[in-house]
């Protein structure tokens, strides 16, 4: 089949993947991808400046802000049935999933936060990383004395309650008809990388909070531990936890 008969890619792969594979056809092609968009603040930097230089954009799947989800008052807690099986490939390995529930499920909690308030100051989060990705994230966002509370649980034994993120179907088909408009009439991405990037910093503060076992401050910035990744520090637990200065 001849390349040229396409305009767009769309990255479905496993997690790992993604950030390699979007700069190998961003040059040519829009991308569509899946969360996580890529595993680091340095990678998400990079994409977004190679997006500023070219003609191609990028855009990132939060197809839950699309669903008619509930509206929230002061937080979203959500429990998702998901068997074994789940964890038996790639998702069960840091460096390949780059995480467990709070990057595939509690990320769109966080999209959705980021729809009616501004960055949190604080990032304050507790998980379960004894035997590979975290299956349980409890995070708290804001700023001191008014804390937005976010908790992904994923368990073999509970069916999903909690907050309803809506139709997802729906939201994807709504996302994909606003990524059509948006290349057609060359208008704002529905998502945006720097939208995407918030949520990414927003989970890097996370990961890092559970590390440390204390609340973090925004924003994160290039020269903090964590800026490169998170996965290598929780894959191969290092000698000592690694400091913000």
């Amino acid at each position: 089949t001849n390349s040229d008969d396409y305009d767009i890619v769309d990255i479905c792969t496993p997690n790992y993947l993604h950030y390699d594979q979007i700069c190998s056809y961003i040059s040519t092609y829009h991308v569509i991808v899946e969360k996580p968009l890529c595993g680091s603040l340095t990678e998400i930097d990079n994409l977004i400046r190679i997006e500023t230089r070219g003609n191609c954009k990028i855009f990132p799947i939060f197809q839950y802000r699309y669903a008619g989800h509930d509206l929230f008052a002061r937080s979203i807690i959500n429990f998702w049935r998901r068997d074994k099986s789940y964890y038996d490939s790639w998702r069960g390995k840091w460096d390949q999933a780059l995480g467990g529930c709070l990057t595939s499920h509690a990320i769109h909690a966080i999209d959705l936060f980021l729809q009616y308030n501004k960055m949190p100051l604080m990032v304050s989060a507790g998980l379960n990383t004894h035997s590979g990705p975290e299956t349980l994230a409890d995070i708290f966002l804001g700023e001191p004395g008014d804390m937005f509370r976010i908790s992904a649980v994923i368990s073999p034994h509970v069916s999903t309650r909690g907050f309803n993120f809506g139709d997802q179907q729906r939201g994807f088909v709504e996302q994909f008809r606003r990524i059509h408009t948006a290349i057609t009439e060359d208008e704002v991405a529905p998502v945006t990388l720097q939208e995407a990037r918030n949520s990414l910093e927003i989970l890097t503060a996370a990961y890092y909070s559970a590390y440390i076992k204390e609340p973090v401050m925004l924003p994160i910035e290039q020269d903090h531990p964590f800026y490169p990744g998170w996965t290598k520090h929780f894959a191969q637990p290092a000698l000592r936890i690694p400091v913000s200065r």
